[in-house]
């Protein structure tokens, strides 16, 4: 029993047309939930590294922790992508 309002096609299209990411989710099952946290903190990082946003004013929404390198997330997403389970290809040493 599906209680979809909208459809994939027209969720889709309306982020396109607005410029917005767009990630089906679905928490009851875990399904890309962790894609959807990843994509929405990559944009961010890239927006506050490109002088998009201002991470020191409080107003930005933003707030700023541990520094952490790109390719120790590009490492966190392969394990994401694997179910969690660590490859021999992973450059993070924690």
């Amino acid at each position: 029993m599906s209680r979809r309002q909208v459809s994939k096609e027209r969720a889709s299209q309306f982020a396109a047309e607005n410029g917005m990411g767009y990630v089906e989710t679905s928490a009851r099952a875990g399904t890309n939930v962790s894609e959807a946290f990843l994509r929405v903190s990559e944009m961010i990082y890239k927006k506050v590294a490109e002088g998009r946003i201002d991470a020191t004013k409080e107003t930005s929404g933003v707030s700023l922790g541990s520094v952490v390198k790109v390719e120790h997330m590009k490492s966190v997403q392969e394990k994401v992508r694997l179910g969690g389970k660590s490859v021999a290809s992973s450059r993070c040493s924690c």
